[in-house]
């Protein structure tokens, strides 16, 4: 059980370029939260495991105030009036995700992953601001490293399937694929505000493939990763060395 204060400022364009002379929104939440969590973990590796399983649960509360002060790219702006809006904000938000590596052979295994998330959020002042509050599905790698609108939901069922090879004693071939299918989601209207919409949609696809190589001080990887966004399907060539860690967001 932790419990705490947050103090979040974010400012964001609500378009997808902008330029130094744009005013960016400016979106402020001051609230209390209480987090009770489990977890049992018996992995092998931080990252690009390849034996045990991991079960981890939370149940989080989150209340507090919301500032928020319209930026030019919002059609709230007003050069004229910036008053800020505030709002009182409570939520709760579950999560549950297991993950599990069995070795079928002496060089293969196979894993899988089950997630699941929910978040009882009231959409904040527009669609870019709820967004940054959403619970996120980042199974790859990489997947912190992007902001990907398809994958944030206010609820969503996911899983995946990895098959890693064992080549030598540190060199290994692995592929992963995942699917993930909001049951609640949001989505723009013209007015930058925000449609929620209930039921299943349809699952977005991404997945990587790649060479790992296990030194003393962390893994040499070189990925091919394929993401399935809403509107653009993203690829790239990734070469790392080392471990890509990111502190966890107060509000997960």
């Amino acid at each position: 059980l932790k419990s705490g204060l947050l103090r979040n400022t974010d400012f964001y364009s609500n378009n997808n370029s902008f330029s130094s002379n744009d005013i960016l929104d400016d979106h402020r939440l001051i609230a209390f939260f209480s987090n009770l969590a489990y977890e049992r973990n018996s992995l092998d590796k931080k990252q690009f495991a390849t034996k045990g399983n991991r079960f981890y649960s939370a149940l989080k509360y989150i209340g507090g105030r919301s500032d928020f002060q319209a930026g030019s790219t919002s059609t709230l702006y007003d050069r004229n009036n910036t008053e800020v809006v505030s709002d009182n904000k409570n939520w709760v938000q579950l999560t549950i995700k297991y993950d599990e590596y069995q070795q079928i052979s002496s060089k293969s295994t196979f894993g899988f992953l089950l997630q699941a998330q929910y978040s009882s959020l009231e959409p904040f002042n527009n669609y870019r601001g709820t967004l940054l509050y959403l619970p996120a599905f980042e199974p790859l790698f990489d997947s912190e490293t992007y902001f990907l609108e398809g994958y944030r939901a206010q609820g969503y069922l996911a899983g995946g399937l990895r098959y890693i090879r064992s080549l030598s004693k540190s060199l290994d071939f692995r592929t992963e694929i995942y699917a993930m299918s909001a049951f609640k989601s949001i989505s723009p209207v013209n007015d930058q505000s925000v449609m929620v919409n209930n039921g299943f949609q349809r699952p977005l696809i991404m997945g990587m493939t790649a060479l790992v190589y296990e030194t003393v001080v962390g893994p040499l990887s070189f990925r091919i990763n394929y993401i399935q966004e809403n509107n653009v399907n993203l690829g790239g060539v990734m070469l790392s060395f080392g471990y890509l860690i990111f502190n966890q967001k107060s509000h997960e």
